[in-house]
């Protein structure tokens, strides 16, 4: 039924968010488990949405090496990031003596061009939507401890 009606159901867009203090934090001079920084939040998927998100994955995962150019290394089947971090940080060290910001290295998506993009791509209309549907309207449900 979802693949003909491109329809998900509620629960997929529903997650449970909770707070978890990172280990050592405790230990690391100026931050203590009191601070909030020391804590980093966490989402639960249900199963189902897993598995959905796991057969649009698997799907994919034979056109991206055609659509990704070389030296984007992140979730590609046979790339590993690390090579390009190595890679950063040779060339940073060489030219500059510096060392990368690790937080402004991951990618921020604007999910209009992503779509964009996807439309662009060919891909079949049904994947995009159903991509669509997995970040429209999502729900969240905190924890509190």
């Amino acid at each position: 039924m979802v693949y003909e009606t491109t329809e998900i159901a509620k629960t997929f867009q529903s997650y449970y968010s909770a707070l978890y203090c990172v280990r050592g934090q405790e230990t690391q001079e100026g931050k203590d488990a009191t601070l909030c920084s020391s804590y980093r939040p966490i989402a639960l998927l249900s199963a189902n949405i897993k598995l959905f998100a796991k057969v649009i994955t698997t799907r994919l995962k034979k056109l991206t090496p055609e659509w990704i150019h070389k030296d984007q290394t992140g979730f590609i089947l046979g790339r590993e990031s690390k090579d390009n971090g190595i890679r950063t940080l040779l060339l940073l060290n060489k030219e500059r003596g510096g060392i990368p910001d690790a937080k402004k290295a991951f990618d921020k998506v604007e999910w209009g061009f992503m779509m964009g993009t996807l439309e662009t791509l060919g891909l079949e209309p049904k994947m995009k939507q159903w991509i669509k549907n997995l970040y429209n309207h999502p729900t969240a449900s905190v924890k509190i401890y």
